[in-house]
């Protein structure tokens, strides 16, 4: 059974580390760089369809993931997969399609997946309008 909860219920139960935003290295370790990478250009998984974001400076990245795990909620799929989702009400990025070398919807939203793996924490832009509403199961309030 899915489990969603909103920033500050998931802070209170304890699920949302906390990160050293002067520290972090989301570059640091081989597949940070390879998943950096993918997301922050074309042409980086060939014949994949793909999440880019449309500021890809290293800077703007590092800020995604501090605001997504600051203001996102907080969501564990079926399968116990945790990630922290953030809409920012602004496009963000694109889902890029190698094969066809086109655009195919702009993207509003953050997903932060491993985010309990210092070496492997990392993001992708998401369209927004896919997600399916959710209640924060503490206190009732209305999340992705």
């Amino acid at each position: 059974m899915p489990l969603d909860y909103c920033n500050k219920c998931a802070t209170a139960r304890g699920l949302i580390p906390l990160y050293d935003a002067a520290a972090a290295n989301l570059t640091g370790s081989k597949y940070q760089l390879e998943k950096f990478l993918e997301h922050t250009q074309t042409g980086s998984r060939a014949g994949a369809v793909v999440s880019i974001y449309s500021d890809p400076s290293y800077d703007s990245y590092k800020n995604l993931l501090f605001s997504s795990i600051l203001s996102g909620s907080y969501h564990q799929d079926a399968g116990g997969r945790e990630s922290m989702v953030f809409v920012l009400g602004t496009d963000c990025g694109f889902s890029w399609d190698d094969n066809s070398k086109a655009i195919r919807y702009a993207e509003d939203a953050v997903r932060v997946v491993c985010f309990r793996d210092a070496a492997k924490v990392h993001h992708y832009s998401q369209d927004s309008a896919a997600f399916n509403p959710a209640r924060c199961m503490d206190c009732g309030a209305v999340i992705l």
